[in-house]
This record gives structure tokens, sequence and C-alpha cells, in this order.
């Protein structure tokens, strides 16, 4: 898996493209215990509209 971040003021949203041309979208976060933790929130396919701007939003 190579995750890329989205930049801009997408902070925290990291992009992952797989070989089949799908992107996963990932949010990164700390928890109440300060531990960094990155779940996957979305993704783009053939027949999902899924954005960088929807990951965000999440």
């Amino acid at each position: 898996m190579a995750l890329k971040p989205a930049g801009g003021k997408y902070e925290g949203v990291w992009i992952n493209e797989l070989k089949n041309g799908d992107i996963s979208y990932y949010i990164n976060y700390r928890d109440e215990f300060g531990k960094p933790v990155k779940v996957q929130v979305g993704k783009k396919t053939a027949t999902s509209d899924f954005s960088v701007k929807d990951a965000y939003a999440n």
C-alpha cells in the first residue's frame, strides 16, 4: 500500500491508487490516547463517485 497525502486544504486525507484504477481514501487522526489512527473512509470506483472532498468531510 503506497499512501500519499492529498495535500492542499485536505490535510489528514491520504490517497491510495489501486492497480485496477480504483482510489481508496483514508483519514489520519489521533485517538483519545494520542495514538495515530488511519481509517479507510471511502473508495472511488467505476460505479462510485466518492471524492477527496467527501473523505475530508468525514
